[in-house]
């Protein structure tokens, strides 16, 4: 899932069976504290990639607003 949505998330840094490892332990010790919802085991688990440096920086969207210099000309 990470992978297939580097944009979003960032690129995965090392192997996918060491991020799938990460992903498993984070989301077992979540159900053991009684915590079984989805986006909580999403966020925790993109938040031990990115602590364990596995996510690569995501690069900001580009804004869709003009900016001030187009809006005075």
């Amino acid at each position: 899932f990470v992978q297939l949505r580097a944009p979003l998330f960032g690129a995965l840094n090392g192997p996918p069976s060491t991020a799938y490892q990460l992903i498993l332990e984070g989301v077992q010790r979540l159900a053991r504290r009684g915590l079984d919802n989805e986006a909580l085991a999403y966020r925790h688990a993109l938040a031990l990639l990115r602590r364990r440096g596995m996510l690569a920086p995501v690069n900001p969207m580009p804004s869709l607003a003009a900016s001030s210099t187009e809006l005075s000309s």
